[in-house]
């Protein structure tokens, strides 16, 4: 029986030569939304599904799906359209985020780690299935066109040059985030020309090495910060998040917010670390100037000879001056 806004047909977006809509879940929670594969099964979708993103990009490479559908949480979310963008044998496949989007960016713009659509799971059946009409129907010139493969040695050498030119572009378009992805078999690190210009140097100055950051975290920031990756890394959690002073080419310290994600292979084992770089020095600023003023505050409340009194809304006794304590007695 189909679901009320289901009776129109998927097939419609996709070449004239499928008769069926093939679509990759990609789906990390412990509770899966039944209404999504519901409807999708009413259209006679072929649907796989993927636990993460290392699965969805292997599923992908493998036999291509005419659309995802990701329904991953948090900083997974930006991961896996950042790698998903990266790979030029996948960019072609549109990503509908069905869910609430968590980018990194404050506000996703075009171009920038943005899905083909986003899909709130409040969503009834008949917006569900017009978006994704939509979404295929303008993918489908794509569809013609089989993915592209590597061939031995210049093909490899193409797809590693098209795939950089990727990053970098993504990368460039990110409002000021800073992004970084590090192959930990490897030890491979990409860092955006974004990311060196948060503190001061163009793309060329900076070599993607583990060293040009550890040598620009503050000496008090270094040994926790160092800890705090080495503690993630031997037990990971959804994401690391974690504040610390780095060199500006001017001499200066920037503060910057990191945020990582693993990202395992299909045996679970861990392969790379993707994560981003957030200039919040402007904010730490703002902080720092907000105590001090309360500390003058404190000290100008405490030292008067006027007695004071601080009182809440309601009537609470908040706080009362040296003076006032003297005058009352208490």
């Amino acid at each position: 029986m189909l679901m009320p806004g289901s009776e129109q047909p998927l097939v419609g977006g996709v070449a004239s030569h499928r008769s069926m809509v093939r679509v990759l879940i990609v789906d990390n929670r412990d509770a899966s939304d039944g209404l999504l594969r519901t409807l999708l099964a009413d259209q006679g979708c072929v649907i796989k599904e993927a636990s993460d993103i290392a699965a969805a990009l292997a599923a992908a490479r493998d036999d291509p799906p005419d659309v995802v559908i990701s329904c991953v949480e948090g900083i997974e979310q930006d991961a896996l359209l950042f790698r998903w963008h990266s790979d030029v044998r996948l960019q072609s496949i549109p990503v509908v985020i069905y869910g609430e989007r968590c980018s990194l960016a404050a506000a996703p713009e075009p171009g920038l780690l943005t899905a083909s659509a986003v899909i709130p799971t409040t969503a009834d059946a008949q917006s569900i299935l017009t978006c994704l009409r939509r979404v295929l129907a303008q993918s489908a010139h794509r569809d013609a066109a089989p993915p592209p493969t590597a061939t031995p040695v210049q093909g490899d050498a193409d797809f590693e040059l098209r795939a950089s030119e990727s990053r970098l572009r993504l990368a460039t378009e990110a409002a000021n985030i800073g992004l970084w992805d590090w192959e930990l078999g490897n030890d491979k690190l990409f860092l955006s020309p974004i990311y060196k210009r948060q503190i001061g140097y163009e793309d060329h100055e900076l070599a993607n090495r583990f060293e040009e950051w550890h040598s620009r975290v503050h000496p008090d920031d270094v040994e926790r910060t160092l800890k705090a990756f080495a503690d993630y890394v031997a037990a990971p959690r959804a994401n690391l998040e974690i504040e610390f002073r780095f060199r500006h080419k001017d001499g200066s310290y920037r503060w910057i917010l990191a945020r990582a994600a693993m990202i395992t292979d299909a045996e679970g084992r861990l392969v790379r670390m993707l994560g981003a770089h957030v200039d919040i020095t402007e904010r730490k600023q703002a902080e720092e100037a907000l105590r001090n003023s309360e500390a003058k505050f404190q000290a100008a409340f405490n030292m008067s000879p006027a007695a004071l009194l601080i009182i809440s809304p309601d009537g609470v006794y908040v706080d009362a001056n040296q003076a006032y304590r003297k005058l009352s007695g208490y």
